[in-house]
């Protein structure tokens, strides 16, 4: 199920226009430029922008820190009028730093380095066989005119996403596998005019967004989550064999009930500390799915010591005494893994 989870793309849900190719974006921008004439609104300004990724990190409150470059091209003598510059939208910080600027072509380019902090929305429920997107979001300074991004398709040798397009070769992100990264442009719903007596209908024209799509390193997540849990549980089922009415046995072996409980509370509270230092790693309000690893293993800690006390009482129960707990022996595990395998069904169709 981890396999099939992992190996089957479950996030394809681009929000936008994937952008790859010159023949698409010229088709693209020609739709729009045709969509701004029938409405008689000012005609849109396209302005090619590329990106440059070199360092990214993730941290725990789904808050992406890039550094790298952004560049445009602006046509010279058609576009000369135009304010050089833009932002990212929802940057929480953003840091850019004018470092080149040239003239080729019939275009000035102008180079900037940038480093920013842009919050993500990251679906942590499925912790840790999660598979998200990240994107950043370019759009040009300037909300008096028609001015719209739309990816440099030029500037990159290879635009299949699967080549990490705007990614420097090597780039990692510590505790993820980046799978793709793409161009694509996003049809916006602005809910205000900005000010202007005029609304330019800048609804109609699409936002520029970089973006790349993760996926959770596997082994390392559960190596250093689920050590602990599986070491705890073949403990309980070893709690399970040795416990006895032989007085010789118990005397040796030191498996009375009392023993037992002090065992099960000193496990209790080991599972219990790392729980609860994963839910502060991971920001998430609901149950993730290892979550659930926890809550059965404290499950299984209350029943061991549960049929502990019963068996050692004496207590008048088939289900205990049968067979010198024979039966609570042969469940352990077949019940812990049918459980395991439902949850796990459960989230994740």
């Amino acid at each position: 199920m981890w396999k099939i989870s992992l190996s089957y793309n479950s996030i394809s849900r681009s929000e936008g226009v994937l952008v790859n190719d010159k023949a698409a974006l010229t088709r693209i921008m020609n739709s729009y430029t045709r969509a701004s004439s029938d409405r008689h609104t000012e005609a849109p300004v396209y302005i090619p922008t590329g990106i440059f990724i070199e360092s990214a990190s993730l941290n725990s409150a789904s808050d992406l820190t890039v550094s790298g470059y952004i560049w445009q091209k602006y046509r010279l003598g058609e576009q000369d009028a135009v304010a050089r510059g833009f932002t990212i939208g929802g940057a929480s910080s953003l840091t850019m730093q004018e470092n080149y600027s040239t003239r080729e072509k019939g275009f000035e380019i102008v180079r900037w380095n940038v480093r920013c902090t842009v919050p993500q929305q990251i679906d942590h429920l499925k912790y840790p066989l999660e598979q998200d997107t990240l994107s950043l979001q370019i759009l040009h300074k300037d909300l008096n005119h028609n001015v719209f991004l739309v990816p440099d398709l030029a500037a990159y040798n290879f635009t299949n996403p699967t080549a990490l397009p705007g990614l420097q070769k090597g780039l990692t992100l510590p505790g993820w596998k980046i799978d793709r990264s793409f161009f694509e442009l996003r049809e916006n719903i602005y809910t205000t005019n900005f000010g202007l007596e005029r609304p330019l209908n800048k609804e109609m024209f699409p936002s520029f967004c970089f973006s790349f799509e993760i996926k959770r390193n596997f082994t390392d997540a559960f190596i250093s989550n689920l050590t602990a849990l599986i070491i705890v549980t073949i403990l309980l089922f070893t709690l399970l064999m040795i416990t006895s009415k032989d007085e010789r046995r118990v005397s040796v072996m030191q498996t009375g009930s009392g023993r037992i409980l002090n065992i099960c509370a000193s496990m209790f509270l080991v599972i219990a500390f790392s729980h609860v230092n994963i839910r502060r790693t991971i920001v998430v309000e609901q149950v993730f799915y290892l979550e659930y690893f926890f809550f059965l293993t404290y499950f299984a800690i209350l029943l061991v010591s549960i049929n502990s006390v019963l068996y050692s009482a004496n207590a008048n129960s088939h289900l205990v005494q049968y067979r010198e707990n024979l039966i609570p022996r042969l469940c352990f595990w077949p019940c812990l893994f049918a459980l395991l395998f439902t949850i796990t069904v459960c989230t994740s169709y």
